[in-house]
């Protein structure tokens, strides 16, 4: 069974044919909220807290079982169909199982990874700036990405983060002096 489907394009009436049952699964396998919140996946408690793996659904789908993540099911219903050759991303980039069809957004392999990293990044200084842990989840609205096949403009590099953090945090030792 492929464990990598992002070459795969999903159409969701197919989906549905083919797996009886499925959109009920899913209803119930994601616990709603506001649309502004993460839906987690219920079933998250059963894998390993510190676990990268991301929720999967074994399908079948054109005569073969394959093995889907969850959030590609949710953008498969909720746009009609997934893109081959794209990866459904978490706009919240802490909460890997999230399914909010509003925090996912289909990418290429290549900017997805770019994305994360570079949240990744951020999060990180961010940290090291808030050593209580305040920082908790960040949201990235959809629209700043949906629909691109490169990074927004604007969007900062890491090296445009490093030299701004750097530059506040001489500002502030400017001020804690004065």
């Amino acid at each position: 069974m492929p464990k990598d489907t992002s070459s795969i394009e999903l159409v969701w009436t197919e989906v549905e044919e083919q797996n009886p049952g499925l959109g009920d699964w899913l209803d119930k396998a994601v616990r709603k909220g506001d649309l502004s919140e993460c839906w987690p996946y219920n079933r998250e408690r059963l894998r390993e807290k510190d676990s990268d793996l991301r929720p999967r659904k074994t399908i079948k789908y054109n005569g073969k079982k394959i093995e889907v993540s969850v959030a590609r099911l949710i953008v498969a219903r909720v746009n009609g169909r997934t893109p081959a050759d794209q990866d459904a991303a978490h706009l919240c980039l802490r909460s890997k199982f999230c399914c909010n069809p509003d925090h996912l957004v289909m990418l290429s392999r290549s900017i997805h990874m770019t994305m994360d990293k570079t949240l990744e990044n951020e999060i990180r200084r961010m940290e090291e700036r808030c050593p209580d842990g305040q920082i908790r989840m960040i949201v990235i609205p959809a629209s700043a990405i949906k629909g691109r096949t490169s990074l927004p403009e604007g969007w900062p590099t890491d090296e445009e983060i490093e030299t701004e953090l750097t530059e506040l945090a001489e500002e502030d030792e400017i001020q804690n002096i004065a």
